[in-house]
């Protein structure tokens, strides 16, 4: 069976991991050998101890980089981090190709098979999306609710409210479905309208 290394974020603010431990522990029982790098999931409360309990060896981030056939981590890797791969090795996380033509150019020149975790169709779901996509959507529209709706030129803003969504186009009305249905919410900080166009 193909080696698996987890490996930790670069950025010191992002605490997410690919895998925990139980994840971990159902790939060492199916006969992988995971690899961890050391202190993947501190900032979580998943301790090294954690995950050689469930199975997996945890190493140096070299070793990690290096020695696996397959890397998993929650983002793309950093620059920093891409200079370890050692190549021709596979590479899951969520990598956003479309909008970092140097991580494409390294995963070429590289020979890295990336698989970008947010195209990953399972029987027509996509599982990242299903999970973060509502979460983003929701960030989304409280960080961009208190700015002027010239700030999104043609762009749409979405929200959810008690199972209810809300669309403004330009930020001047609702979308075709709520139209006539009910107040909007967005009202105040964002400057949107009060009521849905009809």
């Amino acid at each position: 069976m193909a080696d698996i290394a987890v490996v930790s974020e670069d950025n010191v603010h992002d605490c997410r991991v690919a895998l925990r431990p139980v994840e971990v522990g159902q790939l060492a029982a199916a006969g992988h050998r995971v690899l961890v790098e050391s202190g993947t999931g501190a900032r979580l409360g998943f301790t090294d101890a954690d995950y050689s309990a469930a199975g997996g060896h945890v190493v140096s981030e070299a070793r990690a980089w290096t020695e696996a056939d397959t890397v998993v981590k929650y983002k793309a890797p950093s620059p920093r981090q891409r200079r370890l791969a050692r190549g021709n090795q596979r590479l899951l996380a969520i990598l956003h190709p479309e909008s970092d033509p140097e991580l494409v150019h390294w995963a070429i020149s590289s020979r890295i098979a990336a698989f970008a975790a947010e195209y990953v169709d399972v029987e027509g779901v996509r599982p990242v999306g299903s999970v973060t996509g509502p979460i983003t959507g929701e960030l989304a529209f409280l960080y961009g609710a208190p700015l002027p709706p010239s700030a999104f030129g043609r762009s749409r803003i979405t929200s959810r409210e008690r199972g209810t969504r809300y669309e403004h186009w330009q930020g001047t009305r609702c979308g075709p479905r709520e139209r006539g249905k009910r107040r909007c919410p967005s009202r105040g900080a964002a400057g949107l309208p009060r009521e849905c166009g009809g």
